[in-house]
């Protein structure tokens, strides 16, 4: 072996190995480190997911013990699981109340609904989403006004309330 084949194997070594951190003595290891904290789950209900890394630490070492001769590490490096898998509730609210209907059959009726927000995975709002009153006296009666959906006669459904 010639001089710079020598030398060019000696800095193939450098290179590869580090300067001053390869001898035969020495084996690679690889080990893992410690796990990362979870980060935040990505959901607040409904099903999100979390996850944690770790490192593969790879080193030198005369001493025998823990590690594997190896670059890589078993196993994975990322842990995803699943997090805040709870349904989504959201309770509804009233919108607000709409305009009395014209008098028909000695009543008025108004509606609202409950869409301010919709529910979801919750009861329907509290209280009634229908308001019948009586006609003031006098009152002209303009059945025209009045949505088909309404009970007639209205007196009786008013008599219930």
């Amino acid at each position: 072996m010639d001089m710079v084949e020598l030398s060019l194997g000696l800095v193939l070594l450098l290179v590869v190995y580090g300067a001053g951190s390869y001898s035969p003595k020495h084996r690679m290891v690889a080990q893992w480190g410690p796990w990362s904290v979870f980060t935040q789950c990505t959901a607040s209900c409904g099903g999100g997911i979390k996850v944690r890394t770790r490192s593969c630490d790879v080193y030198y070492t005369s001493a025998k013990g823990n590690g594997y001769d190896s670059t890589t590490c078993p196993g994975v490096s990322v842990e995803v699981l699943p997090c805040n898998t709870k349904k989504c509730v959201i309770y509804g609210g009233w919108a607000p109340w709409s305009i009395f209907s014209g008098c028909c059959h000695g009543s008025q009726i108004r509606h609202r609904s409950c869409s301010a927000p919709v529910p979801v995975n919750a009861p329907e709002c509290k209280g009634d989403a229908v308001e019948v009153t009586l006609c003031s006296k006098g009152a002209k009666e303009t059945c025209g006004g009045c949505p088909s959906a309404c009970p007639k006669p209205y007196k009786p459904f008013y008599q219930k309330h």
